[in-house]
């Protein structure tokens, strides 16, 4: 007997079966990110099929037909700290780094240059845990790193890549949707363009070597996968400066 179609199996409430610890996926084994019906379905973000269910993921039965048990190497679960103080020190900024479904992930805290450290700026994270951020050394471990308002990027068809969380929430203020890595340039992660895929992308780069070479980087991993990619250089931008230097220079406006 033919085994119904996928779109007979899925329920219309697909939020209602987002993984957890107690229910992970049925093919990856995480417990984030994915959907699953134990036994009976899974749509997992990591393991690929023939059947693209859209942003969610790839569609795999569990029904005994196919990719039963099937479970790739996994990274290991994210670790606990054994302690964990953050500094008394309020942060100048905090940056949320989403689900692709809008749930807690991770979070940056930044200090500027002399709260933490005389000579430089500090960035620290915490990863959200049964309802409470925890942070220390070793808390990132495990941990599936995304991309700055991932969670927007279905809603857009047209995306800018930045190199700045801070540039990312000046052109969130004007309708813009852009996006970023969370450690700077020439650290994009190939696994990142997946989330771009089909979408029309401009990376405006930083006005240095390493914003260059960092849109580079982004360019070539976005090859083949975004619908289409266009550097664009922004004229008159000053030395080392980036798109938030560029507006604020026209007088906190796009025009």
């Amino acid at each position: 007997m033919t085994a119904p179609a996928a779109h007979h199996v899925v329920p219309d409430n697909l939020r209602d079966y987002r993984v957890s610890r107690e229910n992970p996926c049925g093919i990856c084994g995480k417990h984030d990110w994915c959907l699953c019906q134990p036994g009976v379905w899974a749509i997992c973000q990591r393991v690929e099929s023939e059947h693209r269910w859209g942003e969610a993921g790839w569609f795999h039965r569990l029904d005994g037909n196919e990719h039963t048990n099937r479970r790739p190497a996994t990274r290991p679960l994210p670790s606990t700290p054994k302690s964990y103080h953050r500094p008394q020190a309020e942060p100048s900024a905090i940056y949320h780094y989403n689900t692709p479904y809008g749930d807690p992930h991770y979070r940056k805290l930044r200090y500027n240059k002399g709260v933490l450290n005389p000579e430089r700026k500090v960035c620290l994270f915490e990863v959200y845990r049964d309802g409470e951020w925890i942070g220390g050394r070793g808390c990132m471990t495990g941990v599936e790193r995304v991309i700055y308002r991932v969670e927007q990027i279905p809603f857009y068809d047209s995306i800018f890549v930045v190199e700045g969380e801070k540039c990312c929430d000046l052109l969130w203020d004007f309708g813009i949707l852009a996006v970023c890595n969370d450690d700077g340039a020439k650290h994009w992660r190939r696994e990142y363009s997946q989330a771009l895929a089909g979408k029309v992308v401009t990376i405006l780069p930083d006005n240095d070597p390493d914003g260059r070479a960092h849109a580079d980087l982004v360019a070539r991993s976005l090859f083949g996968i975004a619908k289409s990619i266009k550097i664009v250089s922004l004229p008159g931008l000053g030395l080392k400066g980036d798109v938030y230097d560029w507006i604020m220079a026209s007088g906190g406006s796009i025009s």
